[in-house]
Formats: structure tokens, sequence, C-alpha cells
């Protein structure tokens, strides 16, 4: 791996922002989720990490809409993966904002790490947070009906279970047709993520699917929606190595 390349990757996955990181077979080469916290100004972040990282140039991708954040793989054995799409989740749109309690920043710091592997977790959890057990479930509870927590589920790794070709496609949709199409394309089982993106003149790709495949022969079905949905210009870009998957941290204190 060239020398600039892995500078580039140890800065990115060195910012507790940085949930995914990956390397990806296009001149864009590094493409990662930042996500900041209360009080932290985004775009302030990456212009740093670009500074750090000696990077020639970047795109800034933010997400305008979602139509799909997640799929629920279910397995009976290791030879079948059922999926379960979430058609009624839906991101908000109005981005709420919330005073956090030196209470609540104490639990979303404690809850945000990866759970200990006992029968009761949470019991663990709520000696050191000093509170009963019944508290943390009902502030999950209150968090979920404000709309400050989305969910609380587990990591995925989906090569783990098979799924080891998983592209990004990357699609230019006329804007009058963004929204049937991000829709349909997300009932598609094989499809977790689906977000419309910012575009750019030099950079006209507007909508996002993230694809999961056991098979490379599965990946013709891409060129097969395209022709199916009159799409014309779509990149495919393939996933080369996952260089950082990890759960969002918020209420981190880093200084870059």
């Amino acid at each position: 791996m060239d020398k600039n390349l892995y500078k580039a990757i140890e800065v990115i996955n060195s910012h507790p922002g940085v949930t995914h990181n990956y390397l990806r077979d296009h001149i864009y080469n590094l493409w990662f989720i930042l996500v900041v916290g209360p009080g932290k100004n985004l775009l302030k972040e990456i212009q740093k990490i670009f500074e750090l990282s000696q990077a020639e140039e970047y795109l800034y991708l933010p997400v305008i809409q979602t139509f799909k954040i997640y799929t629920v793989f279910g397995m009976e054995n290791e030879e079948e993966i059922h999926f379960k799409n979430f058609e009624d989740l839906k991101e908000r749109e109005d981005y709420l904002q919330f005073d956090f309690s030196e209470r609540d920043i104490k639990l979303v710091q404690v809850l945000q790490e990866p759970l200990p592997l006992t029968e009761r977790p949470f019991k663990i959890l709520s000696e050191k947070l000093n509170i009963s057990e019944k508290e943390i479930f009902r502030w999950l509870k209150e968090m979920k009906n404000k709309g400050a927590l989305r969910r609380f589920g587990a990591l995925f790794k989906h090569s783990k279970v098979g799924l080891k070709f998983n592209i990004m496609v990357a699609w230019k949709v006329e804007k009058e047709k963004l929204k049937e199409i991000g829709k349909e394309l997300s009932k598609k089982d094989f499809i977790t993520h689906c977000y419309e993106r910012k575009s750019y003149p030099h950079w006209p790709y507007n909508l996002y699917t993230m694809c999961h495949f056991k098979s490379p022969k599965e990946v013709k079905i891409i060129e097969e929606l395209a022709k199916q949905y009159e799409i014309k210009e779509y990149l495919m870009l393939n996933t080369v190595q996952e260089l950082k998957k990890t759960r969002l941290k918020l209420f981190y204190d880093y200084k870059i």
C-alpha cells in the first residue's frame, strides 16, 4: 500500500467521528462516513482531516434524504440469509435539537460502547452508572419517543455471513424521478442503504445505494436496474477493503 494512502487511512480512522471507512476502486478511493456530535462543526472537522491526510481533493456528500437506512438479516443456517425490509422507516427531516443533561451524556457515553457479553449486560452497565436497569430502559424508551434515538442494535459484519461482494452504486437520477426511484430501490432486499446526497457539476450522482451480494454473478442485477429505471449514468464502486467499521460515538473529547 502506498505510504501516502496509508497515512491518510491512519488519519481518517483515528477520528472517533468516523464510523465507516472503505477503500474503493475509483480515483476517489477513500470513502468514509463522518458524524459529529453537538457543539462540533462538520465542515471544519472535514477540512482538518483533509489537511492532515494530505489528500489531493475530496467530495463533500451530505445526506439530503434517506430512503432506507438498514435491513434486518435473519439466518436459519449458514446457507440461507433472510432479509426483512423496514419500508415504514423514515429519517426525520426536521433535525431536532436536544439539550442533553450531564446524566444524558453519561448514559450515551456508556451505552454507545459494545455491550458486555453476559446474560445481563445492562445490569453491569447499571452498576457502572449507579442507577437501576429499569432506569436505563426507561431512558432509552424516552429518547426513542423524543426522536433522539433511532434504534439500539448490533453492528453487522456482512462478510461473516457470506455477503462478500459489497458495492456502492452512485446513480445520476433526474430530479423529478428521484423520490420514486429511491423508494423503489429501497424495496430490494440486497440494498441495505439508500440515500439522496448532494451533487455537483463535476460529480452529478445524487442517489446512492449500498448493495451486498454473495456471488459476483449477482452483480449483473445492477445493470438490469439501470435499464429498468432508464438510468444512463451510474458508477459501481467496489469495496476493495473495509478499513473501519464501528459504532457512532457522541460526546467524545477529541482534538485533531
